[in-house]
């Protein structure tokens, strides 16, 4: 499968350009340490709004906040695309505490998902000394007592609360979004090789049953061979611009059907030609095909493999 990378950084108020690498997963960092804060009302439960220290000029939290009691909240966006998921994201952050004589120890750090608390964690002991700063960081797909949070980042929202004595210095959240590849088998290359036009014949004559072992990348099985079905010439093509010519006039194939044979493993196999990238299920062994000459005995004059490459100028092989 091909994949794709697209960085996205977002700093205070800039988004940077994104950069194409692969072609399945996406993924995003945004990092804010200054400027407003992104705010989704919903994503929060009504008491933080009833917060009783919030009621004021400026009720939340800033970056690099000074005051007490006051609640830091945000909101990421995350792109999440039709039929995509998040499949990796992790939650940074730095943070310094503002108790005057102590750390503020009973501060809780909270994660939430459509105003529904997920995770909440003290993030100070009393060991930290005043004034302390730390780093934090949070696996969302191994969230401490939880386990993995990243299907509630779906909905392309996520949300975090600090309460309500520590300065958030800046958060970064990194998030990888993984969308299933819209063509899973790649496209149409170029294999070298004969191609074949296939008539259905009906024999003149008919042929005796003939028993033999046959063996492939599927495996061996003895098989009962029946009448001749099938008439393979090699074919010229022209495709687009390209030309192919034949490479070997006197290479045709009669093919057999096949009256007996031990039921083979079904299988999946991908296909590329010069059409198309595909995946098949293989099932019952059809037709068995053996090189054979060719003469033809009709009236009618065949047309001969130089006049039927007239109109080929361009050619590939």
């Amino acid at each position: 499968m091909k994949k794709y990378l697209l960085v996205l950084g977002i700093t205070t108020m800039g988004i940077a350009s994104p950069t194409l690498v692969n072609a399945q997963s996406v993924s995003y960092t945004s990092t804010q340490n200054s400027g407003p804060l992104s705010i989704t009302p919903s994503e929060f439960p009504p008491g933080v709004y009833d917060y009783p220290t919030q009621i004021s000029d400026r009720w939340p939290a800033t970056f690099n906040e000074t005051s007490l009691n006051r609640m830091f909240m945000h909101t990421f966006n995350i792109k999440v695309g039709k039929g995509c998921s998040v499949s990796a994201a992790t939650l940074n952050m730095k943070v310094t505490a503002l108790g005057r004589s102590e750390v503020p120890v009973n501060d809780k750090l909270g994660f939430l998902n459509n105003a529904q608390g997920i995770f909440s964690t003290s993030i100070w002991n009393q060991n930290d000394p005043s004034g302390a700063s730390k780093n934090l960081s949070y696996n969302l797909a191994s969230v401490p007592g939880v386990g993995s949070i990243l299907n509630t980042l779906n909905d392309g929202t996520f949300s975090i609360y600090l309460q309500d004595d520590t300065a958030v210095n800046s958060v970064t959240l990194r998030t990888t979004v993984t969308c299933p590849d819209p063509n899973p088998y790649g496209g149409p290359v170029d294999v070298k090789g004969e191609h074949f036009q296939c008539y259905d014949v009906k024999p003149a004559e008919k042929s005796k049953p003939v028993e033999i072992t046959i063996q492939d990348q599927f495996g061996r099985d003895k098989v009962v061979l029946g009448q001749p079905v099938m008439l393979c010439n090699p074919s010229a093509k022209i495709h687009g611009k390209k030309s192919y010519r034949i490479q070997n006039k006197e290479r045709h194939l009669v093919c057999y059907n096949i009256l007996k044979q031990s039921s083979p493993k079904s299988l999946k196999v991908q296909i590329n030609n010069q059409f198309e990238g595909n995946g098949l299920q293989t099932g019952e062994r059809q037709i068995f095909c053996a090189p054979s000459l060719k003469k033809h005995i009709t009236d009618a004059r065949p047309q001969t493999h130089q006049g039927s490459m007239q109109p080929m100028k361009k050619t590939l092989n």
